[in-house]
């Protein structure tokens, strides 16, 4: 059973890599040249060359999912798994700040569980 599942996750993981490089290097390689050139014409000063800096200088991080077919190209998957912690946390500090008065329906069912 745990042969299969790790198979699956594999080609599928296999397939993901297959297409980001048919698709997604092409489109990434033409991204890093247009913000190096955009780069070369801005002052060192400017929020607009200080943001492609911040971009160049992660570039291997960036696109490191060209590389390895399990990771994924945004981070929307984590953020969902931690808004649930995030909300949970700050109902339980509003509950202790506050009491009673604050609880909105989801801290007393929370509460409850």
């Amino acid at each position: 059973m745990i042969e299969h599942v790790r198979e699956k996750f594999s080609c599928r993981c296999c397939e993901a890599k297959r297409l980001r490089n048919e698709r997604s290097r092409p489109l990434v390689a033409e991204l890093e040249t247009w913000l190096r050139e955009r780069r070369a014409k801005l002052s060192g000063q400017s929020e607009t060359g200080k943001a492609i800096d911040y971009s160049l200088k992660r570039w291997a991080a960036l696109a490191r999912f060209l590389d390895d077919g399990r990771l994924c190209m945004s981070s929307n998957a984590a953020e969902r798994a931690l808004r649930g912690i995030a909300g949970l946390w700050f109902r339980r500090q509003a509950n202790r700040v506050c009491g009673s008065q604050c609880q909105t329906r989801a801290t007393k069912t929370a509460q409850v569980v």
